[in-house]
């Protein structure tokens, strides 16, 4: 009975080993694939985050990440085609839950004036954009709140670009 019961404990033994391998293999599994994801930008700046948006008519292009930190420093990039500025100023609106949602450092280059946007929110316009020529604004803004933030920016008169931004804590 002894050595049947000695037998029987081995095998017991054996088993929570196993079962303790599985459970490391599966645990290395998922810390290789946190590494991958952060280098890739999952939790900052990289391929996976970074994202290029456009209007329907393709005139404005807006390059942004889509995670964020809250109070980290992140970057709007607008970008208006040439055929986008044709005469007088240029005035890009943002929604009102985005800049609810968001903290604004700066804006270069510096608008004209700060005006009434779409649904409340903010609109900027630019007078010093040569008509005819690319552009380039940028805003430099610090999420202010966690969770998913939508919002969208729009060239006045034109169709808004809609975009989703998920800020960790």
């Amino acid at each position: 009975m002894t050595t049947e019961r000695a037998s029987l404990q081995v095998g017991e033994d054996m088993q929570l080993q196993r079962r303790t391998w599985a459970i490391e293999r599966v645990a290395w599994g998922i810390s290789i694939l946190l590494v991958l994801l952060g280098l890739g930008g999952l939790f900052a700046v990289g391929p996976l985050s970074s994202a290029v948006v456009s209007d329907e008519a393709g005139l404005v292009h807006l390059g942004y990440e889509r995670f964020s930190r809250v109070s980290a420093p992140s970057l709007l990039r607008i970008e208006l085609d040439q055929d986008a500025v044709d005469s007088g100023p240029v005035t890009i609106e943002l929604s009102r839950p985005f800049v609810e949602a968001i903290q604004i450092e700066r804006i270069q280059p510096a608008p004209s004036r700060e005006l009434i946007g779409m649904e409340g929110g903010l609109a900027f316009e630019f007078a010093a954009i040569e008509p005819g020529q690319q552009a380039l604004i940028q805003l430099f803004i610090k999420p202010a709140a966690m969770g998913l933030v939508e919002g969208s920016i729009a060239l006045r008169g034109q169709s808004p670009i809609r975009f989703t931004q998920l800020v960790y804590p």
